[in-house]
């Protein structure tokens, strides 16, 4: 009997064990699926916050791309509007022309349809089309100006240091005008040396007389002068018609001539404030009239305006000296970009500006800081003016120093332009004012 308590007890106690096996087996796999549901719980909600992130940012692009098609739309509307506008506009403006041709018993009539645009097109098509090509043509062209822009300041920088070259106008017909004296005559003995024939003009026939034996003297090859009124638009218009059938065509414009009263402005007879401006401005119109067309249509020739820097900047004494500077820097400024604009780049422009020149047309004139505005001589200003137009300089200033003055003056407060000009002595350069004997070159 013990043994078979025993063998019982054996029996019993590996079921038990068996038992315990089992428990922990299943408590086992039941702790494995329970992290395995959790991870399966964690990986779901994993999902469904990625699902919720990727619909909220389709939901923020689906928003921007409504909001840029409303504002596309928004802006074709406005720009088909403003065509509309404009088309009522035209038609509106067609009927009044139709009614004002009719009424009078004009010959022309005009239709809405008479603006051509390809069959088939319509307006509006055209204009989105317009505004795309500008839209795509807008970077490339901003990259085309920031790369000329850099070109031509480096350019400008490199011919600080290094020399220009000189071009030839050996066989040239250069025309001065105010050739009797002062910066007209040297600037014709100097061109006198370059192989060009010379064509002279001066009111003054004694002085014109004598700069042209002297040219002559200096080895030009041809000269011939002319007693002209430069401030008389139908002599100027028949000595042009002269020198074209006696010399030929001029090539090179130099506009000199120039006369300065040195009145306080309420103080100058109208005759002679019409007078300034006739010859110191208008004049040019009328040579610009007489002898562009020929240069125009060789695409070759060289304009010279002679102004001052009284033309760039006002001065107390001087208005309708001013006036007419202004003018005639104005007007050659404009006819430059003209001639660029249509074609014409084969024909150069040189706008002087000098100080006062001591060719007794400013005698008794001062300057207050001789280092910083000095009084020019005569053959220093020539110089500079025959080199300028051998290297096609579009813009001469002298002294340099008046370059300064313009860009003080170009963002300074008017206030302190006069404080500024009562320093460098800009209301006392006319007190003794003397002139030459005759006022009239």
């Amino acid at each position: 009997m013990l043994r078979a308590n025993r063998s019982f007890i054996t029996y019993v106690y590996v079921n038990i064990s068996k038992l315990r096996a089992n428990q922990s087996f299943i408590t086992y796999v039941n702790v494995i699926k329970l992290r395995a549901a959790r991870s399966f719980i964690t990986y779901v909600y994993v999902n469904i916050s990625k699902l919720r992130a990727n619909q909220s940012f389709i939901t923020y692009v689906n928003v921007i791309k409504l909001r840029a098609a409303r504002s596309f739309i928004t802006y074709v509307n406005v720009n088909i509007s403003k065509l509309q506008a404009a088309q009522s506009f035209r038609s509106r403006c067609t009927l009044v022309s139709e009614q004002n041709k009719s009424s009078s018993g004009g010959i022309f009539t005009y239709r809405q349809d008479s603006f051509y645009h390809p069959p088939g097109i319509s307006w509006n098509l055209l204009h989105q089309v317009t505004i795309l090509v500008f839209n795509m043509n807008f970077l490339l062209e901003s990259l085309h100006v920031l790369v000329m822009s850099l070109y031509c300041f480096l350019e400008a920088f490199v011919k600080i240091f290094l020399p220009v070259g000189k071009k030839s106008i050996a066989g040239e017909t250069v025309l001065i005008t105010g050739a009797g004296s002062g910066i007209g005559r040297i600037l014709a003995h100097q061109f006198a040396t370059m192989d060009v024939t010379l064509v002279l003009w001066d009111i003054n026939l004694d002085g014109v007389t004598e700069t042209a034996r002297v040219a002559k003297e200096k080895g030009a090859r041809s000269v011939h002068h002319y007693q002209a009124d430069c401030s008389d638009r139908a002599e100027v218009y028949r000595l042009a018609e002269k020198v074209k059938q006696e010399v030929g065509d001029v090539t090179i414009l130099i506009n000199n001539a120039g006369i300065v009263h040195g009145k306080k402005f309420m103080d100058t007879p109208d005759l002679l404030v019409e007078k300034t401006l006739h010859v110191n401005a208008m004049a040019h119109f009328w040579t610009y009239k007489a002898f562009l067309p020929s240069m125009v249509k060789k695409n070759h020739g060289h304009l010279v305006c002679i102004a001052s820097s009284a033309g760039l900047i006002g001065v107390n004494g001087l208005a309708d000296y001013c006036a007419s500077k202004f003018a005639a820097v104005g007007f050659a400024e404009s006819m430059a970009l003209e001639l660029i604009a249509t074609g014409s780049d084969g024909i150069k422009t040189t706008i002087v500006c000098p100080y006062f020149v001591n060719t007794g047309m400013f005698d008794g004139c001062s300057t207050k800081w001789p280092r910083f505005l000095p009084i020019l001589e005569p053959e220093y200003a020539a110089k500079r003016i025959t080199n300028a137009i051998l290297t096609d300089q579009t813009y001469l200033f002298m002294p340099r120093s008046i370059n300064f003055l313009i860009f003080l003056k170009s963002f300074m407060p008017f206030k302190e332009v006069v404080i500024l000009g009562m320093y460098f002595g800009a209301f006392n350069f006319m007190d003794a004012f003397k002139g030459r004997q005759k006022k009239a070159d």
